[in-house]
């Protein structure tokens, strides 16, 4: 009798051992793995990082076609992301930075969203807030540094408040140029 006859004939019995001896080294064989991965990671970053840069125009190509490809589910996936905390978070912060020219460090921008995201009142008028719309984040208009979380009409006070102050600094500035 042959080997492949014989493996044929107790297929099962020679899979169920080899089932068996798996299962009982499996913490041996798992241990001797994170061995290898700590004493090999820097060889292993070194490579992945050498095969990036040889095969860097390959793998935007395929990048680039993966995107082609599955452009409805990145979409989706990407809408369901803006709808969780994380992607509020993200694109919040971001139109502070971008459009109200928040200066504060990225630290700082994400204790100013979870004050901002769990307030229920405006810090300055104590009145709730009727929309989550009404939220504003209260900054120094000059200077970009934060102030308090507040309604819009709150904001839009201190906003023509900030232009006033600036304005008449202005004019004392003019004065004084002119009138040693």
């Amino acid at each position: 009798m042959g080997n492949k006859e014989y493996y044929q004939k107790n297929k099962e019995k020679i899979l169920a051992r080899q089932k068996k001896k798996r299962e009982e080294n499996i913490d041996e064989a798992r241990k001797k793995q994170r061995e290898y991965y700590h004493n090999n990671k820097k060889s292993q970053s070194a490579r992945m990082k050498e095969y990036h840069e040889n095969n860097r125009e390959k793998l935007l190509q395929k990048q680039h076609q993966y995107r082609k490809d599955n452009i409805d589910v990145i979409r989706e996936k990407e809408r369901e992301y803006k709808k969780t905390f994380n992607g509020i978070m993200t694109r919040r912060i971001s139109s502070w930075k971008y459009q109200a020219g928040l200066k504060e460090t990225p630290e700082r921008k994400v204790l100013i969203f979870y004050r901002w995201y769990y307030s229920k009142k405006c810090e300055l008028c104590l009145k709730p807030y009727k929309t989550p719309n009404q939220k504003c984040m209260e900054h120094h208009h000059s200077s970009g540094h934060f102030r308090s979380i507040c309604c819009s009409s709150c904001n839009s006070y201190f906003a023509k408040m900030d232009r006033k102050k600036q304005s008449v600094l202005l004019e004392l500035h003019r004065y004084f140029l002119m009138n040693p």
